[in-house]
């Protein structure tokens, strides 16, 4: 199975976007994990956690080669690893994710030759 990881570095520069990196991280957190199903007030099943469809494009291009679907097998946040200072409101001057993704399935030849995986 093939992995890819994809490291992003946010730089908040008002309130709202401060905001916006939190729920970005949430959100990640959230979609990497199963959902559990209950019965009775007891965990009995999961269902899978969520698949990512991922696309690399440059100007509307397919750039590199394709991606199966995915699911996130890792997220990774380290807040100012630059140093100490925080925003006056007490957020993290900056926040740098990593995200860890693993194919649904291995490739076999007719994915790499025909479909540009």
């Amino acid at each position: 199975l093939r992995q890819f990881r994809f490291a992003f570095k946010m730089i908040p520069t008002s309130q709202r976007e401060a905001d916006e990196a939190k729920k970005i991280v949430q959100f990640f957190r959230e979609e990497m994990y199963p959902e559990a199903r209950f019965i009775s007030n007891v965990s009995a099943a999961y269902r899978f956690p969520s698949k990512f469809d991922i696309k690399l494009s440059y100007g509307g291009k397919r750039v590199a080669t394709g991606i199966l679907p995915c699911f996130l097998e890792s997220v990774d946040v380290v807040y100012n690893p630059n140093s100490m200072a925080f925003h006056t409101d007490g957020n993290p001057q900056e926040t740098d994710i990593s995200l860890n993704f693993i194919e649904e399935r291995t490739l076999h030849k007719y994915d790499v030759a025909v479909e540009g995986y």
